[in-house]
């Protein structure tokens, strides 16, 4: 990802003042890192014909990390509620922007229900 194109979409500004113009100069960064970005700026060239990028990023980067809701075993006993995790993960899978830490708050709050509504007592 383009940080400053990130930042200025659809705006003309030029790093390399070769006569034409032209913006050859960037800073790249990963998709997860571009959440992180809060500003990019094309300074003036001071030394040369270049024109530096300077770029703001957030430094509460999160890191990845991979979380597990608490399942009782006995839950696992139950073919619907085997059945209705491996959907859901299936289903994460295929459709997903792959957020491992918001598919387990999901299925913790749907183990929760069930074991209300089945009346299933665990811990």
């Amino acid at each position: 990802v383009d940080a400053w194109r990130l930042i200025h979409p659809g705006q003309r500004q030029y790093t390399s003042m070769n006569g034409r113009g032209s913006r050859v100069d960037l800073v790249l960064c990963s998709r997860d890192l571009a959440t992180s970005i809060l500003g990019a700026e094309i300074e003036e060239a001071v030394v040369g014909d270049h024109c530096p990028i300077s770029t703001n990023i957030s430094s509460r980067i999160q890191k990845y990390h991979r979380t597990r809701p608490f399942v009782d075993a006995r839950l696992m006993e139950y073919p619907a509620v085997h059945s209705e995790i491996s959907r859901r993960i299936r289903e994460w899978r295929i459709n997903s922007t792959h957020d491992w830490d918001n598919l387990m708050t999901s299925l913790g709050g749907w183990i929760n229900k069930e074991k209300e509504k089945w009346n299933i007592e665990t811990g």
